[in-house]
């Protein structure tokens, strides 16, 4: 089994379309990274943590960094869908923040999909299809501090999350009062979320 490289620490030596490379103790390490981070990675004495993902191959293998641990989390989920390898993950990070991407599967907008490089018809209804429980999921994270529990700060969640995709704040509040009610005081967060975009949509 092959020693997975979880994050590299380092200075950034060189900077390009797609790549940088990042000197570690002396050892320059390729990194592909999206093209979104390429402006925020300092080039020069500053330290960079990347998280990174290593994709082995036969003759070669390839590391990919990100700025953050929740970004090379879901490029390990897009790695999962079927026929999606890893530049076309990297390809659809690099146009899309993962909010946008959350948005575009919840609401199943497979033309904001279809603006990715190496994306048709069929991959995009694959990641609509595969990526959609997922996605409630990301929805639910929140960065920093965890969240509170419970079916009150779950609505909550519930109404900024939709706030989020651009439904008017009212709108999105009444979607999940209509939720709630239905599902009852036990529904989860995604189950709230889930039934709330099918009454926001409706």
């Amino acid at each position: 089994m092959e020693a997975m490289i979880d994050r590299l620490a380092g200075t950034i030596v060189l900077s390009e379309p797609g790549r940088v490379v990042l000197d570690v103790h002396g050892v320059g390490y390729q990194v592909l990274v999206p093209e979104r981070d390429l402006a925020r990675l300092p080039l020069g004495a500053e330290r960079v943590v990347l998280h990174t993902h290593v994709v082995y191959g036969e003759d070669r293998q390839e590391a990919f960094g990100f700025l953050a641990v929740r970004e090379r989390d879901v490029f390990r989920q897009l790695l999962a869908v079927a026929g999606v390898g890893p530049r076309t993950a990297l390809a659809v990070l690099s146009g899309m923040t993962v909010e946008a991407l959350r948005d575009a599967i919840l609401r199943e907008d497979r033309k904001a999909l279809l603006k990715t490089p190496g994306v048709g018809q069929k991959l995009a209804g694959r990641l609509l299809l595969e990526l959609k429980d997922k996605a409630l999921a990301w929805a639910a994270e929140a960065p920093g501090a965890a969240p509170a529990a419970g079916p009150q700060a779950d609505d909550e969640r519930a109404v900024q999350a939709l706030a989020g995709m651009g439904y008017r704040p009212a709108h999105a509040a009444h979607a999940v009062e209509v939720a709630r009610a239905k599902l009852g005081a036990e529904a989860t967060f995604e189950q709230i979320l889930r039934q709330a975009l099918l009454e926001a949509v409706g």
